[in-house]
C-alpha cells in the first residue's frame, strides 16, 4: 500500500508521514526541487529508520498534474491508492493572485493527479492547529465549544 503526500515537510505533513511510516506504508512524497534538502535532512535525521519506505517525488501543485511527468504517472498509477493533500501557503503579506495561485489552483492540480491516478483524495486544509489542554477531536463543530471564545475574540 501506498499514500503520495503533499506538503510532507510542514508541520502537519510531518507526521503524517510519520503515522503512515508506522503503518509500513510506501509514501511519496511530492516536493518542489528548492524543497528537496529539507526532505533529505528529514529522511536523514528524523525517518532515518523508515528511510526505504519513502520515495522523493519532484512536482509542484501550481503545474497541471501537480507537475507530475507522465512517465512518473503511469507507475504512480500502479502503486498508489491516495493522496493526502496538505501543501498550501498562508501568509498575510502575499498577493490575492500568488494564494489564489498556490491554494486555489494548486488544490486543482492536485485533483486533477488524482483523477489521473483513480485514487481518493484527503484534502487537509488549516492555517491553524489545536493545542494546549483540549484533548479529543477538533471539527469545524468545535468552534461553538466555550474554550473557543478567547481564541476567536
Amino acid at each position: 500500500m501506498a499514500s503520495l503526500v503533499t506538503g510532507g515537510t510542514g508541520f502537519i505533513g510531518k507526521r503524517l508521514i510519520e503515522r503512515l511510516l508506522d503503518r509500513n506504508e510506501t509514501v511519496f512524497v511530492l516536493v518542489r526541487e528548492r524543497s528537496r534538502p529539507a526532505l533529505q535532512q528529514l529522511i536523514a535525521t528524523r525517518w532515518q529508520q523508515k528511510a526505504d519506505l519513502i520515495q522523493p517525488l519532484t512536482g509542484d501543485i501550481c503545474q497541471p498534474l501537480a507537475g507530475i511527468h507522465a512517465d512518473q504517472l503511469e507507475t504512480l498509477k500502479s502503486q498508489v491508492q491516495r493522496v493526502y493533500h496538505l501543501a498550501a501557503l498562508y501568509d498575510l503579506n502575499m498577493s490575492d493572485a500568488e494564494a489564489d495561485r498556490i491554494n486555489i489552483t494548486g488544490t486543482r492540480n492536485v485533483v486533477q493527479l488524482c483523477n489521473a491516478l483513480g485514487c481518493p483524495l484527503h484534502h487537509v486544509s488549516s492555517i491553524a492547529v489545536t493545542g494546549g489542554q483540549y484533548r479529543g477531536r477538533f471539527t469545524e463543530a468545535a468552534f461553538d465549544f466555550p474554550f473557543c471564545e478567547d481564541v476567536l475574540a
